[in-house]
C-alpha cells in the first residue's frame, strides 16, 4: 500500500509543507527493487528530500533509488 498524508493543508500561496510516503507491503513475500516516483505539479516547487535511498529530481519527476527489499 501506498499513503501520502500532507502535513499542511491547505498551503498559503508562498507557504511550505512536508509530504510524507509511506510505503508498506502488505503481502506474503518480500517486495523487492521497489521504486517510488512522482511528479510533482508545477503550482509546487520541491526544495528538498529525504528518505532511505537517494534521490533525483529531473523534468519536476522525484524519483528515488530502488529499496533492495520491503520486508511483508
Amino acid at each position: 500500500s501506498l499513503e501520502v498524508v500532507d502535513r499542511v493543508d491547505p498551503v498559503e500561496v508562498g507557504g511550505e509543507t512536508i509530504f510524507e510516503i509511506d510505503v508498506l507491503n502488505q503481502g506474503t513475500l518480500p517486495a523487492t527493487n521497489v521504486v517510488v516516483s512522482c511528479q510533482i505539479p508545477e503550482e509546487l516547487e520541491a526544495i528538498a528530500a529525504d528518505g532511505p535511498t537517494s534521490q533525483t529530481l529531473q523534468n519536476s519527476v522525484l524519483t528515488f533509488e530502488p529499496l533492495p527489499k520491503i520486508a511483508p
